[in-house]
């Protein structure tokens, strides 16, 4: 479910008589059952406003678009990981090049100027993790009409913890990440 109207997508999905075949339900956990305010990609075209650099709309979905690719485990992000060994500074720096040599800036200029954003944006990205107020209803209705519901992620670490500080564990039957 992917859309700027998420929940009430979650909403129509309670409400839903399902097939009888269907059993299971998955979700994702990132971007669906929780959103992150601000996203980063909001601060790095905050950040492309900021040194002047103004991108159409057109480049924005571009950029949206890497993002959702480079995190599903993209040759990329791959590439990337093995490079730099971590989630570091250096990794964050590349990454950011990568945005920007999506919006057609030269291999020198983006890695100079991600090299610039990057602090920054560390600066400035601590987003707080926003459940939606339906979303919790509408996983115990689903429940409650005896699907059983997984939480799967593409994120690399176990997600148990986190789902459990959310309050969101109760509703699971499997967590996969």
């Amino acid at each position: 479910m992917h859309g700027s109207n998420k929940s009430r997508d979650l909403t129509k999905l309670a409400d839903m008589v399902l097939p009888l075949s269907i059993k299971t339900l998955l979700f994702d956990l990132d971007g669906t059952l929780c959103q992150h305010h601000p996203s980063s990609q909001d601060i790095f075209f905050e950040l492309l406003d900021e040194y002047h650099l103004q991108i159409d709309s057109a480049a924005k979905r571009k950029i949206r678009q890497f993002i959702h690719y480079y995190w599903s485990n993209s040759p990329e992000a791959t590439a990337d990981m093995e490079a730099y060994g971590a989630m570091n500074d250096a990794f964050w720096t590349r990454y950011l090049q990568r945005k920007l040599s999506l919006i057609g800036m030269q291999t020198e200029k983006a890695a100079e100027l991600a090299s610039l954003m990057q602090p920054k944006l560390e600066e400035l990205y601590h987003p707080e993790t926003v459940i939606a107020d339906d979303v919790r209803p509408t996983l115990k209705s689903l429940r409650a009409k005896g699907y059983k519901i997984g939480l799967v992620t593409n994120r690399s670490k176990p997600i148990d913890q986190d789902v459990e500080e959310l309050g969101l564990r109760p509703f699971f039957d499997f967590l996969l990440s």
